[in-house]
């Protein structure tokens, strides 16, 4: 492995693991539970449940019931079809929600 991989590889892991400190500091300060648990199966691991945000939910959504188009709201086709493909691989193998 070249040197400038290893040295990126180190810079994730550092940057990982400084964001793993940060919300553990952050689970601990709000009472070891999430301030809103972004689903019932992740509440019970509140550290797994703090990396469940931002478009989460809506891979998550699309993983177990497909896409849908609403015209004028807020639809699942604006989202790439290859993570919610991996997603539904791993459920059918018995991983995942």
């Amino acid at each position: 492995m070249s040197r400038d991989r290893v040295e990126m590889l180190v810079r994730f892991a550092a940057i990982w693991v400084a964001l793993a400190i940060i919300g553990s500091i952050s689970l601990w300060a709000a009472g070891g539970k999430p301030v809103s648990p972004f689903s019932d199966e992740l509440a019970r691991w509140p550290f797994l449940d703090m990396w469940a945000r931002w478009d989460s939910q809506w891979y998550e959504r699309i993983a177990r019931e497909g896409y849908f188009f609403a015209p004028g709201q807020q639809s699942s086709v604006a989202f790439f079809p290859l993570y919610p493909v991996l997603i539904r691989a791993l459920m059918t193998l018995g991983l995942g929600p």
